[in-house]
């Protein structure tokens, strides 16, 4: 118990440190660093782009800044961000991966975000990455950003949103992540409608014994009844 109250301790002062140094960056990196916040912990310098919606040289500068104080670094290869600068013409050629130094830092920058622009956010990010057309490598990154704004799509897009939950959870399925599984197919369970079983039944009934056969191989017998007792 004295130990989980110093972590705690210790983790309140990481949270305060990161908050005061937040506070010094000029407040145009201060946003770029709360929108990034919403990929996770790693972006890409190309969405986070046409995220901001602000021209490509202050995204560059913003970024200088937040490597630069130590909030994020580079992950697959070096940025020259001074020839960046100076070369936008060649700006679709940077394709970089970025990540944040501390998940601590992540999470303290999403935090700032008030609820309502963390929701817009996530809407913006998976409009991107439809237009992008990453179905095949990226659908759970896509699926994380429409699973977290459902309150903003229509009810065509929560049936979608049912299917691509239901799928993924199948991956997980079939490489034996059962927990992974189970939360995917909650989250399927959530986006089906009321009249599921008129409109859709053969894909409720996939869903309803999918996850009862995942809570019996976690060992939730009960909660597996009932999942397959709905089915049936």
């Amino acid at each position: 118990q004295f130990e989980q109250l110093q972590q705690t301790i210790s983790n309140i002062d990481l949270l305060s440190f990161i908050e005061s140094r937040m506070n010094d960056l000029s407040e145009p990196a201060l946003t770029l660093l709360q929108n990034a916040a919403c990929f996770g912990h790693h972006f890409d310098f190309q969405l986070l782009l046409k995220l901001m919606k602000i021209p490509y040289y202050e995204v560059l500068s913003q970024i200088e800044e937040l490597v630069a104080n130590g909030f994020i670094i580079e992950v697959n290869r070096k940025l020259d961000l001074e020839q960046a600068k100076v070369n936008e013409a060649a700006k679709q050629a940077y394709v970089v991966q970025f990540q944040f130094v501390h998940d601590r830092i992540q999470q303290s920058a999403y935090e700032m975000l008030d609820h309502d622009v963390r929701l817009r956010t996530h809407f913006e990010i998976s409009q991107l990455f439809l237009q992008e057309d990453v179905l095949e490598n990226q659908l759970q990154s896509l699926v994380r950003h429409l699973n977290q704004c459902m309150v903003l799509l229509s009810t065509t897009e929560h049936q979608q949103l049912a299917i691509w939950n239901y799928e993924l959870g199948m991956k997980a399925k079939m490489a034996g992540l059962f927990n992974n599984a189970r939360q995917y197919f909650n989250q399927s369970l959530r986006f089906l409608p009321d009249n599921k079983w008129q409109i859709m039944r053969e894909q409720s009934l996939e869903i309803y014994m999918e996850i009862g056969e995942c809570e019996y191989l976690i060992g939730n017998y009960q909660l597996s009844k009932h999942y397959i007792y709905e089915a049936l």
